[in-house]
């Protein structure tokens, strides 16, 4: 009885356990500290006494960033016979130092430093003024170690882990942003009451405005054929084909050969087990922009002495209530996705609408 249940198939170790899964970091090797290297140029001018221009240069390159690969691939067939490199063992994916990136910017700064504000010779306030402007592009391999919604966590193709260079997630080439703040003038000193009516408002603006997300179109079947793994992504890390004059929007399924039922729609889902990869890069494609203003107001009221004050004011946010989208929508299509949800905007969330707040702040 126990020789019959100690009986293995042929084509399976004796030990079983060698078929189970493991996870490793810097498997037989060192371990790579990941680096960052920058450099930077820059030129600043004054223009007259409150003034500051500025235009910097800022390049980072960041080298052995930590990613996980599948390290004992393999493929069913027709890229594949259905083993691993090794089929004594089960799925081997290491952590290690393996990714790169690259970022180039252009910053551009109009900067008014504190200070009084005089038009026609007269004593306006004080005010401060930062615009800042930056043109840069982020190129990377992945993004995300753990995954997330702009992960590329786990390579298109686990034979080459550099083939999913791209924009990054985070890659933002487009972003403007200007902050400013206005004191009111101290008039009526010489009496009381009027000052205090007068004297000590405050308002603060920042505006944000910057291109949106970048993003993936995934294909939920295992097109290429790629052994299971331990980490789920292995199969949402593949792409979809590309058509490039089919319409927005539109996708279509594939017979195992990659024929396209519908000729004219414009992203491909490759069938599981077909060996296709697809054909569209990474991050390819790319939410709507986002502009958003802040406003702050508030009332300084002096009560006892010159070191006394009630500040009372109220903060609007997202002063002109627009509908920014910062989360991806449905971008992993397979035989079930409905037209309605692919890229559909109107079903993800968004920033909160116009909001505002109250309050109240005594100093002494």
């Amino acid at each position: 009885m126990r020789a019959f249940f100690a009986r293995t198939p042929s084509n399976f170790p004796s030990n079983l356990a060698q078929l189970l899964d493991y996870r490793f970091y810097a498997l037989n090797e060192r371990a790579k500290s990941p680096r960052s290297q920058q450099w930077t140029v820059s030129l600043q001018y004054q223009l007259g006494k409150d003034y500051v221009v500025k235009a910097e240069y800022i390049g980072t390159k960041g080298s052995d960033l930590v990613r996980e690969i599948e390290t004992n691939y393999g493929f069913s067939a027709p890229l594949g016979n259905g083993a691993r490199l090794d089929p004594t063992r089960g799925s081997i994916v290491v952590g290690q130092g393996l990714a790169r990136s690259i970022y180039h910017s252009g910053q551009f700064t109009l900067e008014k430093r504190f200070g009084a504000l005089n038009l026609f010779g007269i004593n306006w306030g004080s005010s401060q003024f930062n615009a800042n402007y930056t043109f840069s592009a982020f190129i990377s391999e992945s993004d995300d170690v753990l995954g997330g919604q702009t992960n590329r966590t786990i390579p298109s193709d686990p034979r080459n882990p550099h083939s999913d260079r791209a924009r990054s997630g985070f890659d933002q080439p487009h972003r403007f942003v200007m902050s400013s703040v206005y004191n009111s003038p101290d008039v009526f000193r010489s009496h009381p009451i009027l000052n205090r009516i007068f004297s000590g408002f405050e308002i603060g603006t920042i505006t944000t405005i910057a291109s949106g997300i970048p993003f993936t179109i995934y294909n939920a079947n295992n097109a290429a054929g790629i052994l299971s793994s331990q980490i789920s992504t292995v199969f949402l890390s593949q792409h979809v084909g590309l058509n490039p004059n089919g319409a927005e929007g539109t996708f279509t399924t594939a017979s195992a050969a990659g024929v396209p039922v519908d000729a004219n729609a414009r992203y491909i889902i490759y069938p599981a087990n077909s060996g296709i990869f697809g054909t569209l890069g990474a991050n390819t494609e790319r939410s709507p922009y986002t502009s958003n203003t802040n406003v702050s107001v508030s009332k300084r009221i002096r009560t006892f002495g010159e070191t006394q004050n009630l500040r009372i004011g109220m903060e609007v946010f997202n002063l002109f209530n627009r509908r920014n989208f910062t989360v991806i929508p449905t971008n992993t299509l397979s035989a079930t996705t409905t037209p309605a949800s692919f890229l559909n905007y109107g079903l993800v969330n968004t920033i909160t609408g116009r909001t505002f707040t109250f309050g109240a702040r005594y100093e002494w």
